[in-house]
């Protein structure tokens, strides 16, 4: 599904990720954890053509989608659901999840099924389809946030941070979401600084520090090394 070959990327003279690989195989989810500074999201960024790599390449789904810009990859089937969430604060939950339909040109028959989906899914968002997204809670937002990147319809889901300043019970429930997402066969390539999360729910685990890549493998496997171990959940 992805394949990320020797990606590097700078702000400046200083280079944030360095000669990073990353394989996602299709139905998979790929978690890429680290300290802050890591370079995770940066990572996800140059994927989802919001920054642009200094050298290396993005290959999706077979083809080379280096330097593409957002919108094209998103029509291309790779969405990414930011650090942050972004969500339209004025637009209502309707009116933002309208803006996938724009962004992948869908019928109205179309966008009513995804719809319809996203609302099974996130019931609470169902109930507050006319509020505005700037007053919703956090992980009300989050799902909002998700729920818009699932109506484009996306083959690989790139997630950054999803957990980042919700509460607890916001946390699970939004979890619980992208377990079910990924039960159902969503291919997800997951940025998580909480890696005691990433790792209960991943299939393999990505190791960044200081840019580059130090360790990857199946997540009990990482974590029967006692220095990883600490390195993780410390």
């Amino acid at each position: 599904m992805l394949d990320v070959n020797d990606l590097w990327v700078s702000y400046g003279g200083i280079s944030a990720v360095r000669g990073i690989r990353v394989t996602v195989e299709p139905g998979s989810l790929v978690a890429l954890i680290g300290s802050n500074g890591a370079g995770k999201s940066t990572t996800l960024n140059a994927i989802a053509g919001l920054t642009r790599p200094r050298s290396g390449t993005v290959t999706f789904r077979g083809e080379n989608v280096t330097g593409w810009t957002t919108h094209n990859l998103v029509r291309a089937g790779l969405v990414l659901v930011p650090e942050g969430r972004m969500v339209a604060a004025p637009l209502s939950v309707r009116e933002n999840l309208q803006q996938a339909r724009y962004s992948k040109r869908l019928s109205s028959g179309e966008f009513t099924d995804r719809y319809d989906q996203a609302m099974t899914l996130f019931p609470v968002l169902g109930k507050r389809s006319s509020q505005v997204a700037g007053s919703l809670s956090g992980g009300e937002q989050q799902m909002l946030a998700l729920a818009r990147a699932l109506l484009t319809g996306p083959d690989l889901l790139l997630l950054d941070e999803p957990s980042m300043g919700l509460a607890p019970v916001m946390v699970d429930a939004v979890f619980d979401a992208i377990r079910t997402i990924h039960t159902d066969g969503m291919t997800i390539l997951l940025v998580e600084q909480n890696a005691e999360l990433a790792m209960d729910l991943c299939d393999q685990a990505i190791v960044m520090q200081r840019g580059e890549l130090i360790t990857s493998g199946q997540p009990d496997d990482l974590l029967s090394d006692g220095s990883l171990r600490s390195m993780f959940l410390s």
